[in-house]
């Protein structure tokens, strides 16, 4: 799949050393990045608030903070390849800082206040609406980040690229946190544990 993206989207593909090149293949990661992780943001968010998990809705805005990196990926192999300027003599590098800063803030304000909502559920706990249907697309949302985790490893070796490197290591992780989601929903269904809640801790 990724090698027919690469050949759709990505010029020259096989000049990996051109700069040109390199940014279109950033872009191409930055830009499946976004549309994955909306898709798995909104799944698990609705999942959430219908099974009420504050782990599940925690991992959503994980995503959504993931989409957030990736934009930040596409803006600054965007800014970066921009020349210098009058107004900018050591170029563009900076916004990427900038906009880094901003998604840092908002990843901590999200993160903030999930970790309140998770004290409030390991405290006084409340029961889940389990059913098997969410279990089965939270599995699927797993498939998701393990191929998002294999792309970014492809192209990261391919293009010797640090970020993409690291995204992969993030998708992994993710995949991962899932995981973990998923079999504290079941369990919780069946243990007197607020599973959910230090979950949502966790993951917060």
């Amino acid at each position: 799949m990724i090698k027919f993206l690469i050949r759709r989207f990505v010029k020259r593909h096989e000049e990996v050393t051109d700069k040109d090149v390199r940014e279109a293949y950033t872009v191409l990661s930055g830009v499946v990045g976004i549309i994955c992780n909306l898709i798995l943001f909104l799944l698990k968010l609705v999942i959430g608030l219908l099974i009420n998990s504050i782990a599940v809705i925690s991992d959503a805005f994980n995503n959504l903070t993931d989409l957030s990196t990736s934009l930040v990926t596409i803006v600054g192999a965007k800014l970066s390849n921009m020349p210098p300027d009058e107004e900018h003599p050591h170029g563009h590098g900076r916004f990427e800082y900038i906009a880094s800063l901003v998604v840092a803030f908002i990843i901590f304000a999200v993160g903030l206040s999930l970790f309140k909502t998770s004290i409030k559920k390991i405290i006084k706990p409340e029961a889940l609406t389990f059913n098997w249907y969410s279990i089965i697309i939270l599995f699927s949302s797993i498939s998701i980040k393990l191929w998002m985790y294999s792309y970014n490893k492809y192209i990261g070796k391919l293009i010797n690229s640090s970020i993409n490197k690291a995204v992969a290591h993030d998708s992994l992780n993710d995949a991962l946190a899932t995981s973990a989601v998923v079999i504290g929903i079941i369990l919780g269904n069946y243990l007197p544990l607020p599973l959910d809640g230090i979950l949502g801790l966790l993951i917060s």
